[in-house]
């Protein structure tokens, strides 16, 4: 087994297993009620029984119970051994308590089955990155944005890969041979951050993609983007060069 790096999650983390939390919310209380009085055990079937653990663990990582929300995490994989999200819940408390080596053996099983779950996808994206292997952790990307395209993860990743040269090498490369990528990536419909809008229109803008015009259909969205947030000249420039009028 490879050997752990460094990941840094920002808040991807906190965003994506608040999200759990809130929808496992129900599971929770029934299973508080359970507890309280076991003659409604009965009620509370295991999987929402797993659920509920889960939704403890997420709330634990929110309140930066790292330790809590390993326990938690513990339980809902001995309720749901088979379920790559509680990997990734009990990988995530480990990492952000300081056991790296458990956490990367914990997301090295989650990964196998995790392909939606976004906190995996981002600590392999991110360990790939690290690693010198954009082109991996681009495969991360595209998977993460196919299961749940307005993620912050994703947004997260896809700044970090523009960021490094040779990743960011990699993915227009790859945006330019693999429509379905690109149709994600220049999608800023669900975003409302002028940040992410601003990031795409940079990426359009790129020498290397002087050669290959997108059209409308994919590049109109960022434009549009870029004109409802005055940012009318890049508007303009992207325009220019994949949708010319």
């Amino acid at each position: 087994m490879s050997s752990p790096r460094t990941v840094t999650f920002g808040s991807v983390i906190f965003v994506s297993l608040l999200a759990v939390y809130a929808f496992l919310a129900l599971g929770s209380g029934m299973d508080r009620l359970s507890a309280q009085d076991p003659s409604r055990a009965s009620l509370v079937p295991e999987i929402l029984s797993a659920q509920a653990a889960q939704a403890e663990a997420a709330l634990a990582l929110a309140q930066s119970d790292y330790r809590g929300a390993e326990s938690h995490a513990i339980r809902a994989l001995q309720a749901s051994p088979r379920e790559p999200r509680v990997l990734g819940l009990l990988a995530s408390a480990q990492l952000l308590r300081g056991d790296t080596w458990a956490a990367h053996r914990g997301f090295s099983v989650a990964r196998s089955g995790g392909w939606r779950d976004p906190v995996t996808q981002s600590y392999w994206a991110n360990d790939q990155l690290s690693r010198g292997k954009p082109q991996e952790a681009i495969r991360h990307l595209e998977a993460l944005l196919r299961a749940q395209p307005y993620l912050a993860a994703g947004e997260q990743l896809l700044l970090a890969i523009a960021q490094d040269q040779s990743a960011r090498t990699a993915l227009l490369e790859r945006l330019k041979t693999h429509e379905p990528l690109a149709t994600a990536v220049f999608a800023v419909e669900g975003t409302d951050l002028s940040s992410a809008v601003a990031l795409r229109g940079e990426l359009l803008l790129d020498p290397q993609m002087e050669t290959q015009p997108y059209g409308c259909a994919i590049a109109g969205s960022v434009i549009e983007g870029l004109a409802e947030r005055q940012m009318s000249d890049r508007a303009d420039a992207v325009a220019a060069q994949h949708c010319p009028i």
